[in-house]
């Protein structure tokens, strides 16, 4: 099906400042005001101001990445539940306040018993503001707020478009039994849009980290589509984090030191637990069975 030059504007329009500028160089500098009748005539003039040097290669890469979002699902974007913070909602803002104060979420999610559970999401500054007033005997599930629950399978655009609509920032992915997964925001969605264009010096240091000629290391739970954009090499697409992709070949939860070969890849193991894989060291071979950089696998100093 194609789809009017509106539904960019609709499904975008928390970053309409990033792609009206962009859309304006196709469009004699009217903008998304200019009628383009389906998706692929916009493709077209996108190709064609590439090519033309109207458009950046960034700008050009941003634009096509909003039409792939109906590709993209809930659980494609979402942090896994292994990496989610979440406080009893049980507990009294006076028993709660140290983990608040020090914790970076601005949003929290409150359980009963475990996070499979999830009650509410908690706002700090709405936790912070009744501490202020005297309120530390309020529960954390008392000033809550509902929480929005999605299905894993649940396409990015649609998830974005009830975001909108809901005036929501977050929800909780659940799998076929109701069980959580993990959690999706608006920035993890718009990430997909302006994430993937980033350059090597940009990409987030915690989950991405140059350390060689052709070498990175990275964060267990980057994604495997991430890596492959970051070193022009295709690793797959399944399991989507790099952790999952290492547990896949081994079968098994891998000790630091151990590693794996996946294409042009060898995925060394740089910090794990019992529990799951930290970090992993990646070294790019040129060819396969020829290390460009073979010297000093391990990390420097």
């Amino acid at each position: 099906m194609a789809y009017p030059i509106y539904w960019l504007e609709q499904l975008l329009s928390p970053v309409l400042f990033v792609l009206e500028p962009m859309i304006s160089k196709l469009t004699g500098g009217r903008g998304l005001a200019v009628p383009f009748a389906t998706e692929e005539e916009l493709k077209i003039a996108l190709e064609e101001g590439g090519k033309a040097g109207v458009l950046e290669t960034e700008e050009v890469k941003m634009i096509k990445n909003v039409f792939q979002l109906n590709d993209i699902t809930a659980e494609d974007s979402m942090t896994p539940r292994l990496y989610v913070f979440g406080l009893d909602g049980n507990l009294q803002l006076k028993e709660a306040q140290e983990q608040l104060f020090n914790s970076k979420y601005s949003r929290i999610p409150v359980f009963d018993g475990n996070l499979d559970n999830i009650t509410g999401i908690l706002y700090k500054t709405k936790a912070l503001t009744e501490l202020a007033l005297g309120h530390s005997d309020l529960r954390l599930k008392e000033i809550a707020q509902p929480a929005l629950f999605v299905p894993g399978g649940k396409p990015a655009d649609d998830l974005m478009k009830q975001f909108q609509q809901e005036k929501r920032h977050m929800a909780v992915v659940v799998n076929e039994f109701g069980g959580m997964t993990g959690l999706v925001t608006l920035e993890d969605l718009l990430e997909e849009v302006v994430g993937e264009i980033m350059d090597e010096t940009d990409i987030t240091e915690e989950l991405i980290k140059r350390i060689g000629k052709n070498q990175i290391l990275v964060h267990g739970r980057t994604e495997v589509r991430r890596i492959n954009e970051f070193l022009k090499v295709n690793l797959g697409e399944e399991p989507t984090t790099v952790s999952g992709l290492i547990q896949d070949h081994l079968g098994r939860i891998p000790a630091v030191g151990e590693e794996v070969q996946v294409g042009q890849c060898r995925l060394v193991v740089h910090e794990a637990d019992e529990k799951s894989i930290k970090s992993v060291q990646i070294l790019k071979e040129e060819k396969a069975g020829a290390p460009a950089d073979s010297a000093g696998v391990g990390l420097p100093g």
